[in-house]
């Protein structure tokens, strides 16, 4: 998004932030989203997702998983990319 400025990537980093439980990132980029398309199409939706993220930041909890989440396992996140020779 720093090189591009579409807002659309701030929602995708938004969603895949949120999938991954990094609910800071993803409050972050859903309002800086809303904030570059105030006329997006899923505002509700989104400003109903940021109040369930902003109230779990707060309290310093991992907002619960998004209903199209929960049957479906996640993959494990690796801290660092892999060595070219691991790939």
């Amino acid at each position: 998004h720093a090189l591009s400025g579409e807002p659309d990537l701030l929602y995708n980093i938004g969603t895949v932030a949120d999938r991954l439980r990094r609910d800071a990132l993803a409050l972050s980029s859903y309002e800086a989203y809303l904030a570059s398309r105030p006329d997006a199409e899923n505002r509700a939706e989104l400003e109903a997702r940021i109040a369930v993220l902003r109230a779990a930041v707060a309290r310093g909890e991992q907002a619960p998983v998004l209903a199209d989440d929960q049957d479906r396992e996640r993959a494990p996140v690796l801290e660092e990319p892999a060595s070219p020779a691991r790939r």
